[in-house]
């Protein structure tokens, strides 16, 4: 995090710890499923909110210490917050990076507007990239996990996983996922009362089904994405 990112984080801890005084203890978290939680259980209580407030203005600052304090719904306000800011939890991250489309496979830039014509008539459009491999692995785990893309409302920007530049995964299930993060962009997350975020609605469900061999893919996806991936590229020992 820069210093401009400091600087927001230090206000928002500030304004929050000010409103809500010395009987709380304020966490700032990444967590993208629930945006505020709050322990009460100890002392001083505990909140764990999301950093995605360090865009906050002072009056959602106040409505969400309001709430943290008091309990109870979440304040209209902060809901609508919410339903803008989700999405992107880094807001200011790339904009300014340069968009990869063409990769070793498969290039994006005629993936994506085929997407875009056969299911949003060609109105819907976002800008879109490969990702980068991150430059570290996890050692907390052995499960097996990726997210496949992701949309960032911010900077209207799709962002699809490196490892589905590969021959052995179909076209199809690129494009799927193209769709899928495109769809983020017209069906904004519900917040529930007590700030748990749900990015997968009932509505947002339906609309996925509506993909071509949804059912298919879906079928190829669970017996063989994990052997059909592109690995990351070995990383040369300094």
């Amino acid at each position: 995090m820069g210093p401009q990112g400091d600087l927001f984080e230090s206000f928002t801890l500030r304004e929050l710890q000010d409103h809500l005084g010395a009987g709380f203890e304020v966490i700032l978290t990444n967590n993208r499923g629930t945006v505020v939680s709050v322990d009460r259980n100890r002392f001083p209580a505990r909140a764990r909110v999301s950093r995605i407030f360090n865009f906050a203005d002072s009056e959602t600052i106040r409505q969400l210490s309001l709430f943290i304090s008091g309990g109870g719904r979440l304040p209209t306000v902060v809901k609508k917050f919410i339903h803008e800011k989700a999405p992107a939890m880094n807001p200011r991250r790339g904009a300014g990076a340069r968009l990869r489309t063409k990769g070793a496979v498969y290039d994006l830039g005629p993936i994506a507007a085929r997407v875009w014509l056969r299911y949003f008539s060609g109105l819907l459009e976002t800008r879109i990239t490969w990702g980068k491999y991150p430059t570290h692995r996890p050692k907390r785990s052995r499960r097996r996990s990726i997210r496949y893309g992701t949309y960032d409302r911010d900077l209207d920007l799709v962002t699809i996983h490196p490892a589905l530049d590969c021959a052995r995964v179909p076209v199809e299930f690129v494009e799927y996922v193209v769709y899928h993060e495109m769809l983020h962009k017209i069906s904004p997350p519900r917040v529930s009362a007590d700030g748990a975020v749900r990015f997968h609605t009932k509505e947002f469900k339906a609309k996925e089904r509506l993909f071509k061999g949804y059912d298919t893919l879906m079928k190829w996806q669970k017996e063989n994405i994990w052997k059909s991936l592109a690995p990351a590229p070995e990383r040369k020992k300094a």
